[in-house]
Formats: C-alpha cells, sequence, structure tokens
C-alpha cells in the first residue's frame, strides 16, 4: 500500500468552499463562525500559506512516480506544507499538536 500525502493543493476549491459556507448565512447562531472559516479557507488558498501548496500535477506526478517505482516508498509527501505540518506532528505530543490546531481555526459559540 502507497499512501500520498498532498497537504494544501491550489484549485478553486477554495473559493467555492467560501462561497457555500457564506451562503448558508441565515442570520442564525453559526454565522459568525461560517464567516471566518471561509476567511480562513480564502485565505489558505489565496493567501502567503499558498505558497507552500502546488497544483493537481504535482500530485498526479507523484502518484505517477510512486506506481512506476520498483520498490516504491510507504508514503509521499506532495507539497511543502504537506511536510511542514507532517514534520511539525511528529515532533509534538498529541495534546500540545491539538492545542495548536486549535488556535488555527474558529470555535463554534452561541
Amino acid at each position: 500500500m502507497i499512501v500520498i500525502e498532498p497537504g494544501l493543493i491550489i484549485t478553486n476549491f477554495g473559493e467555492v468552499a467560501s462561497t457555500s459556507v457564506q451562503g448558508a448565512g441565515d442570520g442564525g447562531a453559526y454565522d459568525d463562525f461560517n464567516r471566518k472559516v471561509a476567511e480562513l479557507t480564502e485565505g489558505a488558498y489565496k493567501g502567503p500559506m499558498a505558497k507552500l501548496g502546488a497544483g493537481p500535477e504535482a500530485v498526479a506526478k507523484t502518484i505517477e512516480r510512486a506506481i512506476s517505482a520498483g520498490h516504491p516508498r510507504a508514503r509521499y509527501r506532495v507539497t511543502a506544507s504537506a511536510k511542514l505540518m507532517i514534520g511539525q506532528r511528529r515532533l509534538m505530543p498529541d495534546r500540545l499538536w491539538d492545542l495548536m490546531m486549535r488556535t488555527q481555526f474558529p470555535t463554534p459559540g452561541p
């Protein structure tokens, strides 16, 4: 078995996801949360984080390399974002990783 770990893949997904989350605003309790999620999602695809991503062709090339290898590796990380995040995860205990993840994303509230 081979695992492909793509990280951030730059497509129009960020814009589509952002628009759909913002479009769900109905004046309810999650409007602020949805707005923040939409901003973070769009920022990941268009902001500085996008420099750590790659296009879908990078995933295709990695898959081709993996299936063509005589002795493929178990895991292939595709983008700089995948390498960075997986490397950080290895260095942190679960509680610290969970704390870091919580600081990156909004928490829904009443």
